[in-house]
């Protein structure tokens, strides 16, 4: 048996210099991205999708999110029909992200930004740790760079179903080189981190193209690689809820993120995230680049014109943008961690907005923000540094329903968590069992009576904060349901009526109920080949079929797979196919 689990790895391109721009009607047109509330499962998306032409083609588990492939003509109509789940949390088109380009200097040879940003004092302190993984989300990286070769881990590609993360533009490989290129080698060129190595994620297609998914698979797969520094050099996100979500997860797996502005030399109204860095550029004068997005969002600005560092081929040019900007940010992220690895990701944060240098007005500003990225401060106080055991629990409470509520259809549990340093993970149980998790606010999760016996439960939950402190709160409430009169849906996807098969044939088949299965059975011309308990809404089965066994013979055969759910409605779907020798 194996169960229905997707996961996908996704991607993105850019030409040299180059900065990914997106408007709101740029969207994948055959795709949207649903985010189920937590206690909804797998299994209940399909029975919204049942009938509806639609699959599931990719899962972010930590968001509980799925990219679902949909028919075009048909795309509204279903996202309005999701929307009116409660099962449903959120329903978001999959965006869109291009390439946008900025100035480019390639005459300019002098890394002025490791000046600028006093990297050189803070090397005297660090230069960077091996243990400190940053990874960069782009285009690829060049590995056969001299500069790059010996500081890469094993990359991957977040986009399609390869594993490639060549670099076919040059802007990954040009982002890669300012964070970590191999300095101090009397070649090429230094970088603000160079002792820290580097994970490189290609997050492109072919056609230079990226969307908020690939993206956000992309944080997700950095947390599992063990980064601690995320940079993005990809714009517009400051308002794309799955990346700043997902980036969300990463804060509280301990990692931070950093995002650039954007290059659309203007002022735009949007409010960022607090697990997130945003950089804006600045140039060789300590002026606010003329590209480079200004707004509340963003955070802080770093050195961002004519910024000399790797190119394709073992090349070395300079590049503009806020997409080299932020590496630098990054960087020196990296090296406050390199510092003191012990400080958590606020910490990291908070490190760099203090010790921002003015270019404005004393503290924020509206131009340069928190100031520009400074290194050295921000290593001398990450050695000062040590962070005080918390010890004080979170507040939790269950706002909705009330105790002694009965529920007789799908209803949100709404719950109410907060903590000095942060909510990490509040867990919802029913009964003493665990059903759901949630760690993006606002915290909720469904509980669907149709799954439990018809009588009194406790519902608990339990919240734990960044400290490891947890906090709970119960309600009793009693559940009913209407009767259970539908059976669960089958499809079989291996082999397809009217196939010809020889030799060991996979019989695959998706099974799902709106409530749970309790069987599953593979029959092979009403002959029972294969019987498997079952506790899950969906799953998928497999069983292997030797049709070279001289006890079946050529000809036509019908293979049926059964489904019965625990309320004993029982659901068949079967194909006719030929076996030949």
């Amino acid at each position: 048996m194996i169960l229905f689990a997707l996961a996908l790895d996704v991607t993105f391109v850019l030409a040299p210099g180059c900065q990914i721009a997106s408007t709101n009607s740029d969207i994948v047109s055959d795709q949207l991205i649903v985010s189920l509330r937590p206690g909804a499962t797998q299994g209940d998306l399909l029975n919204l999708l049942n009938g509806q032409d639609a699959t599931i083609d990719g899962e972010l588990e930590g968001l509980s999110a799925y990219l679902v492939g949909v028919d075009p003509r048909n795309r509204e109509q279903l996202a309005r029909s999701l929307r009116g789940s409660p099962l449903v949390e959120e329903v978001l088109n999959n965006r869109l992200i291009d390439t946008e380009i900025t100035p480019n200097d390639p005459d300019y040879a002098i890394q002025w930004f490791l000046q600028t940003t006093h990297a050189p004092e803070a090397w005297a302190l660090t230069t960077g740790s091996g243990n400190v993984l940053v990874a960069v989300l782009d285009t690829g990286v060049d590995a056969s760079h001299p500069d790059l070769a010996g500081k890469l881990r094993t990359g991957a590609n977040t986009y399609g179903d390869g594993s490639s993360y060549a670099d076919d533009s040059g802007h990954g490989t040009a982002v890669a080189g300012i964070i970590g290129a191999q300095s101090d080698n009397s070649d090429g060129v230094a970088s603000v981190a160079g002792g820290c190595p580097i994970l490189p994620i290609r997050v492109t297609g072919p056609d230079g193209k990226a969307n908020s998914w690939s993206i956000a698979a992309g944080i997700a797969l950095a947390v599992n690689r063990g980064a601690k520094v995320i940079n993005i050099s990809f714009a517009p996100l400051y308002d794309n809820e799955v990346v700043l979500r997902q980036a969300r997860v990463a804060w509280i797996s301990g990692c931070l993120t950093v995002i650039s502005a954007d290059n659309s030399g203007k002022r735009v109204d949007a409010g960022g995230s607090d697990e997130v860095l945003f950089i804006g550029a600045t140039d060789q004068s300590d002026e606010l680049a003329s590209f480079s997005t200004s707004g509340d969002f963003v955070d802080l600005v770093a050195p961002g014109v004519s910024m000399y560092t790797t190119k394709l081929g073992g090349a070395y040019g300079a590049y503009s943008g806020t997409s080299f900007a932020a590496p630098v940010a990054s960087g020196v992220a990296a090296l406050v961690w390199s510092m003191n690895p012990d400080l958590r990701p606020a910490t990291v944060r908070d490190i760099l907005l203090a010790t921002g240098r003015d270019l404005g007005q004393p503290g924020w500003d509206e131009t340069f923000a928190f100031g520009c990225v400074d290194a050295a401060p921000s290593v001398e106080l990450a050695a000062q540094i040590v962070e005080q055991q918390d010890t004080i629990p979170p507040a939790v409470a269950i706002v909705s329903p009330a105790g002694g509520a009965t529920i007789h259809s799908p209803t949100i549990v709404q719950v109410e968590a907060t903590d000095a340093l942060g909510i990490a993970e509040i867990v919802l149980y029913v009964d003493g069992a665990r059903r759901a998790s949630d760690s993006v606010w606002p915290y909720g999760f469904v509980l669907d009576p149709g799954k439990y016996a018809t009588g009194t439960h406790e519902v608990r939950v339990i919240a734990a904060d960044l400290g490891g402190n947890e906090s709970e709160a119960a309600i009793t409430m009693t559940m009913t349901s209407a009767p259970d009169n539908n059976a669960p849906t089958i499809e079989i996807t291996s082999p397809r009526s009217g196939e010809t098969v020889r030799g060991m044939v996979t019989i695959v088949a998706q099974a799902a109920d709106d409530r749970a299965l309790s069987l599953i059975e593979v029959l092979i011309d009403g002959q029972n080949a294969l019987s498997v308990e079952q506790s899950e809404s969906a799953t998928t089965v497999a069983h292997n079929w030797n049709t070279a066994d001289p006890r079946v013979t050529v000809g036509s055969h019908t293979i049926t797979v059964r489904a019965t759910d625990t309320s004993g409605n029982t659901g068949a779907s079967s194909v006719d196919v030929t076996v030949a020798r």
